[in-house]
């Protein structure tokens, strides 16, 4: 598989599928929040009760309505068997990712309702006898969701309350055993952006890139039970192993095809570099 292709695999999503949501401005505006698959208005019609019409081309919630429907969906949703569980996590709600924040949603129901959601990732590296070597994480094996598969040394979503940076040195912690000390030294370099479709709904990222540099000799740790494991790879192992069979979340792939185009040059193979650039940043159309 091509680095394109896999770009275009975390792409992959039928916006006719869905209905916009969101609420009327005091000024009698639209403002979208997210996007509510079809076949949902029909099978859980009377949990969505508080729009003002589910047969309008865009559904209406009035502002002061919003978190009450928020959180009596939630336990619905988790008794209606429609999600396997809350995660406990408060992500903001808004109509876009850096908006003000409207209400706040268990993370579970955020690609339910198709609402825009950001997370941290970090490229983690280190230097060996002068070569760059990406430390990657194996997902532990019970994770509810990409049990086993190759990840970023450290990303988590951004909940709400959190600052980007602060997040980051939580994730470390967490994840990888990095103290404080060094996880405060992350650089922020980008985003990747991309919408993705699965049976939750659909889901509009932001991931915030952030590379961290660690000493030689640092080995990163599981700590929260999140990872299996922890290895170092070349980044020409990186590459090929992106370009391979899928064992990466596909996510974090992005990030890591984000970090080969800004590390290496004309020495490493990865294709249309100028293409992967741009599709590294794709958003709703809306």
């Amino acid at each position: 598989m091509t680095l394109n292709a896999r770009i275009l695999a975390a792409n992959t999503h039928d916006r006719s599928r869905y209905r916009r949501w969101g609420l009327r401005t005091a000024a009698g505006e639209f403002r979208r929040v997210g996007h509510l698959r079809e076949d949902r208005l029909v099978e859980d019609r009377e949990l969505l009760s508080a729009f003002q019409s589910l047969d309008a081309e865009e559904l209406v919630l009035a502002p002061e309505a919003l978190q009450p429907f928020l959180d009596g969906l939630a336990p619905e949703l988790l008794a209606r068997e429609r999600i396997a569980e809350l995660s406990g996590e408060m992500f903001p709600v808004w109509s876009a990712v850096g908006d003000s924040v409207l209400a706040s949603v268990d993370r579970r129901l955020v690609a339910w309702l198709g609402i825009p959601a950001s997370g941290v990732h970090v490229n983690v590296f280190r230097y060996i006898d002068g070569e760059l070597q990406v430390w990657i994480a194996r997902r532990a094996l019970d994770k509810l969701l990409f049990p086993g598969q190759l990840d970023n040394a450290v990303a988590g979503g951004q909940p709400v309350g959190l600052g980007l940076a602060e997040n980051v040195v939580k994730e470390c912690g967490e994840e990888a055993g990095i103290p404080v000390e060094l996880a405060t030294q992350a650089e922020p370099v980008g985003v990747v952006q991309y919408v993705f479709e699965n049976d939750s709904g659909l889901k509009p990222d932001t991931l915030y890139c952030f590379d961290l540099e660690l000493p030689a000799d640092f080995v990163p740790a599981p700590v929260d039970g999140e990872v299996d494991s922890f290895r170092s790879v070349s980044l020409t192992e990186l590459r090929d192993l992106l370009a391979g069979e899928p064992v990466f979340k596909f996510n974090s792939a992005l990030v890591c095809i984000d970090f080969l185009l800004r590390r290496t040059g004309d020495e490493l193979d990865l294709g249309d570099r100028e293409s992967l650039q741009a599709s590294l940043r794709r958003r709703l159309d809306d």
